[in-house]
């Protein structure tokens, strides 16, 4: 195995990052979930295929649709948390809940997924350029 093959393998052992649990208000009562960084190619797909639309600063600077990228990709990477215990909710439940939460819940989500996939990458590049 080349040195390249040993840091791949490494990489593809290590756990993936998880965002500290995002609390969203559900009929009344405060829920729980967390989100795991995807790997990049999926990250790379999503985007890919929704485009930005409107001319906000994201949508500008990256070329995608967060709330639609995050609607694809939190079925991948979420789950719901009960009494502790990880929940995975179906690709189903996922849409029911995105059309029942109120913006700011749903910003709330778009900011951890966003922030695990793409924000948090780039800053650990920059920081290992300057090491």
């Amino acid at each position: 195995m080349s040195v390249f093959g040993e840091k791949i393998a490494a990489a593809n052992a290590a756990p993936r990052e998880k965002c500290d649990p995002v609390e969203v208000l559900l009929n009344g009562v405060v829920e729980s979930f967390v989100f795991e960084q995807v790997a990049g190619e999926t990250w790379a797909t999503v985007t890919a295929k929704n485009p930005a639309v409107g001319s906000g600063l994201i949508a500008l600077r990256y070329g995608y649709d967060v709330h639609k990228v995050v609607q694809e990709i939190a079925p991948k990477s979420g789950v719901g948390l009960v009494d502790g215990e990880e929940v995975k909710l179906s690709p189903e439940e996922w849409a029911d809940l995105f059309a029942v939460l109120d913006g700011h819940s749903i910003g709330l989500i778009a900011d951890a997924v966003w922030y695990l996939n793409e924000w948090n990458p780039q800053q650990r590049i920059a920081k290992a350029k300057k090491a």
